[in-house]
C-alpha cells in the first residue's frame, strides 16, 4: 500500500470523513484531497499532525511499518499495527486497536497500551509455549482463532 493510501485508510479506520480530517488539521478538503491522492506531498509537520490526529504511527503512513518477524514491538509501534495480531508470553494472543489505544483479546477483555509490562510480539518466539508430551496430538485449542476479530 502506498503512503498516499495509507493517509486514506487511517482515516477511515478512524471513522472520519475527509471533511473532518481536514477540519482537524485547520487544513481546507481540497488540500486534504490533494494529499489523499498524492498529487500534493504531506511535509514532515503534517504528517506528524495526521499521524497524531489519527493514531497511528508516522511509520505507518511512510509505508515503513513492518515489523522484524521475532523481535519484540515496541509498544510505541503499536498504534502502527491497527487490527494486526500481536502475542504476549502471559496473555496470549490479542488484537491492537489503534483508535482505543488497547489489545483486544479472544475472550473480549482489553488492556491498554500502558498497561503492557511485557514484550509484545507479532510472532512468538521459539518455544515460548509449553511443548506437549511426546505422541500426544494436537488438540483444537492449538488452532483457536479470536472470536472478537473484528475492531471497528
Amino acid at each position: 500500500m502506498e503512503p498516499k493510501d495509507r493517509v486514506a485508510q487511517a482515516r477511515i479506520d478512524a471513522g472520519m470523513t475527509s471533511k473532518e480530517l481536514a477540519e482537524k488539521l485547520g487544513v481546507d478538503k481540497a488540500t486534504m484531497s490533494n494529499w489523499e491522492s498524492g498529487r500534493r506531498p504531506l511535509t514532515l509537520e503534517r504528517l506528524l499532525q495526521v499521524a497524531q490526529v489519527l493514531g497511528v504511527g508516522i511509520t505507518y503512513l511512510l509505508g515503513l511499518d513492518g515489523p522484524v518477524p521475532g523481535a519484540p514491538v515496541s509498544k510505541n509501534m503499536l498504534p502502527a499495527l491497527h487490527r494486526a495480531p500481536v502475542w504476549t508470553k502471559s496473555y496470549g494472543w490479542a488484537l491492537v486497536n489503534s483508535q482505543k489505544q488497547q489489545l483486544v483479546f479472544a475472550d473480549g477483555g482489553t488492556m491498554p497500551f500502558d498497561a503492557i509490562l511485557e514484550p509484545i510480539f507479532t510472532i512468538p518466539p521459539a518455544f515460548s509455549v509449553s511443548l506437549r508430551e511426546a505422541g500426544e496430538p494436537l488438540g483444537i485449542e492449538c488452532f483457536t482463532t479470536l472470536k472478537h476479530g473484528m475492531i471497528q
